[in-house]
């Protein structure tokens, strides 16, 4: 596994926690959390999943060997702490500068600022420190990552801070901004289908699409068919449908992946066909 150079300099990127101190309870030592929620919030997992996706990604293309990017669930049972439960995303790798750490705290400030107005990055300005050709990489990573919290709703919010010595960061809360779609680089798609699985832990699913006759042959996309899922509410309205055998109505983003050109398919939305307007020979395969 690699590891990062606590000894030499502080490797850490991000460290997320919530907006708001959680009730806890310091118990001779051990901490007590009323709600499990708590402890982690929902969004504050998935900032952190997304992010530190987003960020081995760059790493993958930046093409420097054994540096990765790794988090860790931070817990510190010491009386009187605000935040006890933490998540702490890290460089990892043999030979880490201090510069690196830099880029990748300036990576990540490129990207949450699809979520977060400029102004509430404060006065950093993270492009100077990054290189042209970094520039070039981030882009695309930071668009997929709008579009996985587009239209989202965040009500407890999630605080981000760049670094483990920062006090300050910027807080995720609200909703999240409408996704762009650039029309040279984009297409929207929409379809029938039946439900057919869903991988949470890889955020995608799987629909059985249904061949529409009135669509352009070029663009039609049929049969079983994986989309990537971020909104874990379309997971709950798939297994509803699954279980009351039930089609669904999607909506879809068609992008092409900057680094292998493979196509990606990313829900938008996803909803129930009613009842009455659903085949009595609706058959799970």
């Amino acid at each position: 596994m690699a590891t990062h150079n606590s000894d030499a300099i502080d490797t850490t990127i991000l460290v997320l926690h919530p907006s708001s101190a959680p009730h806890v309870v310091n118990a001779g030592g051990a901490l007590e959390f009323q709600e499990e929620a708590e402890l982690i919030l929902p969004a504050q997992k998935q900032l952190k999943n997304s992010l530190v996706r987003a960020l081995n990604k760059l790493a993958d293309a930046r093409k420097v060997d054994d540096v990765t990017v790794e988090w860790r669930l931070r817990v510190d049972p010491e009386t009187g702490v605000e935040f006890p439960a933490t998540y702490v995303v890290r460089l990892a790798g043999p030979n880490i500068k201090t510069t690196d750490v830099e880029d990748f705290r300036a990576a990540a400030q490129l990207i949450l600022g699809k979520l977060v107005p400029q102004r509430a990055l404060g006065e950093l300005d993270p492009e100077p420190t990054l290189r042209s050709a970094d520039l070039e990489l981030i882009q695309p990573l930071a668009q997929e990552f709008a579009s996985q919290f587009a239209n989202r709703s965040i009500t407890q919010g999630v605080m981000i801070r760049f670094g483990s010595a920062e006090l300050d960061g910027v807080t995720v809360q609200g909703v999240m901004p409408t996704l762009i779609i650039e029309h040279n680089a984009l297409e929207i798609l929409s379809g029938v289908a039946k439900p057919m699985g869903f991988d949470e832990s890889q955020d995608s699913a799987i629909l059985l699409v249904i061949p529409k006759t009135d669509q352009d042959e070029s663009s039609q996309i049929q049969g079983r068919t994986k989309f990537l899922c971020h909104n874990p509410d379309f997971l709950k309205t798939l297994a509803t449908a699954y279980v009351g055998r039930r089609l669904l109505e999607f909506e879809a983003v068609r992008q092409r992946d900057a680094r292998s050109q493979k196509t990606i398919l990313t829900l938008r939305s996803l909803k129930e066909v009613p009842p009455s307007q659903t085949h009595d020979s609706f058959e799970l395969q």
